[in-house]
Protein backbone atom coordinates (compact mmCIF):
# COMPACT_ATOMS: atom_id res chain seq x y z
CA UNK A 1 0.00 0.00 0.00
CA UNK A 2 3.07 2.22 0.91
CA UNK A 3 4.56 1.73 -2.14
CA UNK A 4 1.46 2.36 -4.63
CA UNK A 5 0.92 5.56 -2.38
CA UNK A 6 4.64 6.36 -3.34
CA UNK A 7 4.16 5.64 -7.02
CA UNK A 8 1.42 7.56 -7.02
CA UNK A 9 2.62 11.10 -5.32
CA UNK A 10 5.86 10.30 -8.16
CA UNK A 11 3.44 10.22 -10.76
CA UNK A 12 1.70 13.32 -9.84
CA UNK A 13 4.80 15.26 -9.08
CA UNK A 14 6.16 14.37 -12.48
CA UNK A 15 2.58 15.75 -14.15
CA UNK A 16 2.66 18.90 -11.87
CA UNK A 17 6.40 19.73 -13.53
CA UNK A 18 4.84 18.65 -17.08
CA UNK A 19 2.42 21.68 -17.07
CA UNK A 20 5.28 24.24 -15.34
CA UNK A 21 7.32 23.04 -18.61
CA UNK A 22 4.44 23.49 -20.80
CA UNK A 23 3.15 26.66 -19.17
CA UNK A 24 6.77 28.47 -19.32
CA UNK A 25 6.45 27.43 -23.45
CA UNK A 26 3.33 28.89 -23.52
CA UNK A 27 4.80 31.88 -22.28
CA UNK A 28 7.10 32.29 -25.01
CA UNK A 29 4.61 31.88 -27.40
CA UNK A 30 2.56 34.43 -26.06
CA UNK A 31 5.83 36.60 -25.86
CA UNK A 32 6.31 35.67 -29.65
CA UNK A 33 3.28 36.85 -30.54
CA UNK A 34 3.24 39.93 -28.90
CA UNK A 35 6.13 41.32 -30.55
CA UNK A 36 6.52 39.09 -33.74
CA UNK A 37 9.26 41.83 -34.64
CA UNK A 38 11.95 40.24 -31.92
CA UNK A 39 13.02 37.02 -33.93
CA UNK A 40 15.16 35.99 -31.28
CA UNK A 41 12.34 35.28 -29.45
CA UNK A 42 10.89 32.50 -31.46
CA UNK A 43 14.40 30.92 -31.74
CA UNK A 44 14.25 29.93 -28.06
CA UNK A 45 11.13 28.27 -28.03
CA UNK A 46 11.85 24.69 -27.49
CA UNK A 47 9.16 21.98 -27.41
CA UNK A 48 9.26 20.34 -24.25
CA UNK A 49 10.07 16.79 -23.60
CA UNK A 50 8.11 15.97 -20.15
CA UNK A 51 4.96 14.85 -21.67
CA UNK A 52 6.46 12.85 -24.40
CA UNK A 53 8.79 10.83 -21.78
CA UNK A 54 5.84 10.93 -19.50
CA UNK A 55 3.51 9.30 -21.96
CA UNK A 56 5.92 6.26 -22.77
CA UNK A 57 6.82 5.30 -19.31
CA UNK A 58 3.19 5.37 -18.86
CA UNK A 59 2.68 3.11 -21.67
CA UNK A 60 5.96 0.84 -20.60
CA UNK A 61 4.70 0.10 -16.97
CA UNK A 62 0.91 1.00 -16.55
CA UNK A 63 0.95 3.44 -14.02
CA UNK A 64 -1.25 5.53 -16.07
CA UNK A 65 -4.69 4.31 -17.58
CA UNK A 66 -4.31 3.61 -21.38
CA UNK A 67 -7.65 5.90 -22.03
CA UNK A 68 -6.00 8.85 -20.12
CA UNK A 69 -2.87 8.57 -22.06
CA UNK A 70 -4.76 8.29 -25.39
CA UNK A 71 -7.01 11.39 -24.72
CA UNK A 72 -4.07 13.31 -23.24
CA UNK A 73 -1.96 12.65 -26.83
CA UNK A 74 -4.45 13.19 -29.04
CA UNK A 75 -5.52 16.80 -27.19
CA UNK A 76 -1.26 16.97 -27.16
CA UNK A 77 -0.74 17.10 -31.02
CA UNK A 78 -3.51 18.79 -31.83
CA UNK A 79 -2.18 21.80 -29.05
CA UNK A 80 1.15 21.79 -30.74
CA UNK A 81 0.45 21.30 -34.24
CA UNK A 82 -1.57 24.79 -33.80
CA UNK A 83 1.24 25.83 -31.82
CA UNK A 84 4.14 25.29 -34.57
CA UNK A 85 1.92 27.26 -37.16
CA UNK A 86 1.90 30.11 -34.30
CA UNK A 87 5.00 30.26 -34.22
CA UNK A 88 6.19 30.35 -37.40
CA UNK A 89 3.57 33.28 -38.30
CA UNK A 90 5.32 35.37 -35.25
CA UNK A 91 8.74 34.14 -36.53
CA UNK A 92 8.00 35.82 -40.31
CA UNK A 93 7.29 39.10 -38.46
CA UNK A 94 3.29 38.75 -38.51
CA UNK A 95 0.51 38.40 -35.73
CA UNK A 96 -1.67 35.25 -36.02
CA UNK A 97 -5.46 36.05 -35.97
CA UNK A 98 -7.12 36.02 -33.68
CA UNK A 99 -9.63 33.04 -34.05
CA UNK A 100 -6.66 30.93 -34.74
CA UNK A 101 -4.70 32.56 -31.48
CA UNK A 102 -7.98 31.70 -29.41
CA UNK A 103 -8.12 28.39 -30.38
CA UNK A 104 -4.79 27.30 -30.20
CA UNK A 105 -5.15 28.87 -26.42
CA UNK A 106 -8.25 26.99 -25.91
CA UNK A 107 -6.54 24.09 -26.76
CA UNK A 108 -3.69 24.55 -24.18
CA UNK A 109 -5.63 25.26 -21.60
CA UNK A 110 -7.89 22.21 -21.87
CA UNK A 111 -4.64 20.09 -22.47
CA UNK A 112 -3.15 21.49 -18.87
CA UNK A 113 -6.81 21.46 -17.16
CA UNK A 114 -6.83 17.73 -18.10
CA UNK A 115 -3.25 17.35 -16.68
CA UNK A 116 -3.97 19.14 -13.65
CA UNK A 117 -7.43 16.74 -13.03
CA UNK A 118 -4.73 13.79 -12.79
CA UNK A 119 -4.42 14.86 -9.27
CA UNK A 120 -8.36 15.34 -8.29
CA UNK A 121 -8.90 12.17 -9.80
CA UNK A 122 -6.45 10.28 -7.85
CA UNK A 123 -8.39 11.25 -5.01
CA UNK A 124 -11.55 9.74 -6.57
CA UNK A 125 -13.04 6.18 -6.34
CA UNK A 126 -12.10 4.77 -9.78
CA UNK A 127 -9.74 7.56 -10.19
CA UNK A 128 -12.74 9.40 -12.16
CA UNK A 129 -13.72 7.08 -14.41
CA UNK A 130 -16.20 4.38 -14.75
CA UNK A 131 -14.91 1.05 -15.42
CA UNK A 132 -17.41 -0.05 -18.17
CA UNK A 133 -18.02 2.65 -20.57
CA UNK A 134 -14.25 4.38 -19.92
CA UNK A 135 -16.09 7.58 -19.75
CA UNK A 136 -16.11 10.11 -16.53
CA UNK A 137 -18.20 9.09 -13.55
CA UNK A 138 -20.61 10.91 -11.64
CA UNK A 139 -18.88 11.52 -8.58
CA UNK A 140 -16.32 13.86 -10.24
CA UNK A 141 -18.95 15.09 -12.49
CA UNK A 142 -19.96 17.97 -10.41
CA UNK A 143 -16.86 19.16 -9.29
CA UNK A 144 -15.76 19.50 -13.30
CA UNK A 145 -18.71 21.15 -14.33
CA UNK A 146 -18.50 23.74 -11.81
CA UNK A 147 -15.00 24.33 -13.15
CA UNK A 148 -16.64 24.91 -16.37
CA UNK A 149 -18.62 27.03 -15.30
CA UNK A 150 -16.08 29.45 -13.18
CA UNK A 151 -14.55 29.42 -16.87
CA UNK A 152 -17.27 30.59 -18.10
CA UNK A 153 -17.67 33.40 -15.46
CA UNK A 154 -14.47 34.61 -16.14
CA UNK A 155 -13.88 34.10 -20.01
CA UNK A 156 -17.45 34.52 -21.26
CA UNK A 157 -17.56 31.33 -23.36
CA UNK A 158 -19.72 29.15 -24.33
CA UNK A 159 -20.44 25.97 -22.69
CA UNK A 160 -22.94 23.24 -23.34
CA UNK A 161 -24.47 20.16 -21.44
CA UNK A 162 -26.31 17.09 -23.09
CA UNK A 163 -27.85 14.64 -20.87
CA UNK A 164 -28.63 11.44 -22.79
CA UNK A 165 -30.43 8.85 -22.00
CA UNK A 166 -31.06 5.43 -23.78
CA UNK A 167 -34.38 4.88 -24.66
CA UNK A 168 -36.37 1.89 -22.75
CA UNK A 169 -32.75 0.98 -21.34
CA UNK A 170 -34.81 -1.75 -19.05
CA UNK A 171 -36.05 -3.48 -21.81
CA UNK A 172 -32.68 -4.58 -23.36
CA UNK A 173 -31.33 -7.92 -22.48
CA UNK A 174 -28.02 -7.49 -22.67
CA UNK A 175 -27.59 -4.19 -21.27
CA UNK A 176 -23.83 -4.19 -20.67
CA UNK A 177 -23.14 -4.11 -24.48
CA UNK A 178 -25.94 -1.41 -25.40
CA UNK A 179 -24.05 0.31 -22.77
CA UNK A 180 -20.92 -0.42 -24.44
CA UNK A 181 -21.95 0.57 -28.34
CA UNK A 182 -23.80 4.07 -26.87
CA UNK A 183 -20.44 5.06 -25.51
CA UNK A 184 -18.26 3.95 -28.06
CA UNK A 185 -20.42 6.58 -29.92
CA UNK A 186 -20.51 9.05 -27.32
CA UNK A 187 -16.56 8.77 -27.81
CA UNK A 188 -16.87 9.15 -31.67
CA UNK A 189 -18.59 12.15 -31.17
CA UNK A 190 -16.84 14.06 -29.29
CA UNK A 191 -14.06 16.39 -29.48
CA UNK A 192 -10.30 15.58 -27.48
CA UNK A 193 -11.51 18.25 -25.47
CA UNK A 194 -15.07 17.64 -24.31
CA UNK A 195 -16.01 15.36 -21.32
CA UNK A 196 -19.00 12.23 -20.65
CA UNK A 197 -20.30 10.80 -17.80
CA UNK A 198 -21.68 7.67 -17.33
CA UNK A 199 -24.33 8.09 -14.99
CA UNK A 200 -25.92 4.45 -14.46
CA UNK A 201 -29.44 3.17 -15.59
CA UNK A 202 -28.82 3.99 -19.24
CA UNK A 203 -27.88 7.65 -18.69
CA UNK A 204 -25.22 10.31 -20.05
CA UNK A 205 -24.50 13.64 -19.30
CA UNK A 206 -21.64 15.12 -22.28
CA UNK A 207 -20.18 18.38 -21.59
CA UNK A 208 -19.16 20.60 -24.87
CA UNK A 209 -16.38 22.75 -24.12
CA UNK A 210 -16.89 26.16 -26.11
CA UNK A 211 -20.27 24.95 -28.06
CA UNK A 212 -23.15 27.16 -27.63
CA UNK A 213 -26.71 25.37 -28.21
CA UNK A 214 -25.94 25.23 -31.89
CA UNK A 215 -22.94 23.09 -30.89
CA UNK A 216 -24.89 21.44 -28.86
CA UNK A 217 -27.43 20.57 -31.48
CA UNK A 218 -24.69 19.69 -33.82
CA UNK A 219 -22.77 17.26 -31.51
CA UNK A 220 -26.47 15.33 -30.65
CA UNK A 221 -27.25 15.01 -34.70
CA UNK A 222 -23.90 13.43 -34.91
CA UNK A 223 -24.50 10.95 -32.08
CA UNK A 224 -27.99 10.35 -33.59
CA UNK A 225 -26.71 9.64 -36.86
CA UNK A 226 -23.47 7.84 -35.48
CA UNK A 227 -25.99 5.12 -33.08
CA UNK A 228 -28.37 4.84 -36.08
CA UNK A 229 -25.47 4.18 -38.52
CA UNK A 230 -23.94 1.49 -36.51
CA UNK A 231 -23.39 -2.04 -37.69
CA UNK A 232 -23.78 -3.48 -34.41
CA UNK A 233 -26.75 -2.14 -33.35
CA UNK A 234 -28.43 -4.98 -34.37
CA UNK A 235 -31.34 -4.07 -31.68
CA UNK A 236 -32.33 -0.60 -32.68
CA UNK A 237 -31.30 1.31 -30.00
CA UNK A 238 -32.25 4.96 -29.98
CA UNK A 239 -31.27 7.63 -27.51
CA UNK A 240 -33.50 11.07 -26.38
CA UNK A 241 -31.41 14.41 -24.93
CA UNK A 242 -32.12 17.16 -23.24
CA UNK A 243 -29.46 20.41 -24.04
CA UNK A 244 -29.11 23.15 -21.99
CA UNK A 245 -26.43 26.21 -22.37
CA UNK A 246 -25.87 26.94 -18.32
CA UNK A 247 -24.67 30.14 -17.20
CA UNK A 248 -22.26 30.70 -14.04
CA UNK A 249 -24.95 31.16 -11.56
CA UNK A 250 -26.63 27.83 -12.42
CA UNK A 251 -26.32 25.17 -9.68
CA UNK A 252 -25.25 21.98 -11.26
CA UNK A 253 -27.11 19.40 -9.26
CA UNK A 254 -30.21 21.37 -9.97
CA UNK A 255 -29.31 21.79 -13.27
CA UNK A 256 -28.96 17.97 -14.39
CA UNK A 257 -31.89 16.78 -12.11
CA UNK A 258 -34.05 19.64 -14.39
CA UNK A 259 -33.06 18.61 -17.46
CA UNK A 260 -33.75 14.86 -16.38
CA UNK A 261 -37.08 16.21 -14.59
CA UNK A 262 -37.81 17.14 -18.21
CA UNK A 263 -36.65 14.09 -20.25
CA UNK A 264 -38.39 11.49 -17.88
CA UNK A 265 -41.90 13.51 -18.85
CA UNK A 266 -41.44 12.15 -22.28
CA UNK A 267 -40.53 8.64 -21.19
CA UNK A 268 -42.72 6.59 -23.33
CA UNK A 269 -41.19 8.55 -26.42
CA UNK A 270 -38.23 7.70 -28.60
CA UNK A 271 -35.74 9.91 -30.44
CA UNK A 272 -36.64 12.49 -28.04
CA UNK A 273 -34.69 15.78 -28.31
CA UNK A 274 -35.30 18.99 -25.98
CA UNK A 275 -33.75 22.31 -25.58
CA UNK A 276 -33.68 23.22 -21.85
CA UNK A 277 -35.13 26.55 -20.56
CA UNK A 278 -34.90 27.32 -16.65
CA UNK A 279 -37.73 28.11 -14.79
CA UNK A 280 -37.93 29.03 -11.65
CA UNK A 281 -38.79 26.39 -8.88
CA UNK A 282 -42.46 28.00 -7.87
CA UNK A 283 -43.17 27.62 -11.63
CA UNK A 284 -41.93 23.77 -11.81
CA UNK A 285 -43.83 23.14 -8.60
CA UNK A 286 -46.73 24.47 -10.54
CA UNK A 287 -46.28 22.78 -13.46
CA UNK A 288 -45.82 19.67 -11.48
CA UNK A 289 -49.47 20.26 -9.53
CA UNK A 290 -51.18 20.60 -13.28
CA UNK A 291 -49.70 16.90 -14.55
Amino acid sequence: MTLEYDQENQNLEVVAGIVDDYNDWFGLVVTAVSYPEEKNITDNIHKPLSFTSWVEKGKEDGSVAEDIIENLNEMHLDMMSRGELIIEIAASGNRPDYADFTDFKHLFDAFTGRLRRLERDSLAEGAGFDELTGLRNDKVMKDDLEKEMERVARNGSPFSIIYTRIDRFFTHEDKENVIRIVSNNIKKCMRTFDDAYYLGGGNFVISLKQADMIGATSATNRLQNFVKTDEENENNITLSYCMSEPVSCDDVEDLIANMKSDLDSFESDDDVVLKFVEVSPLQRYLDDLQG
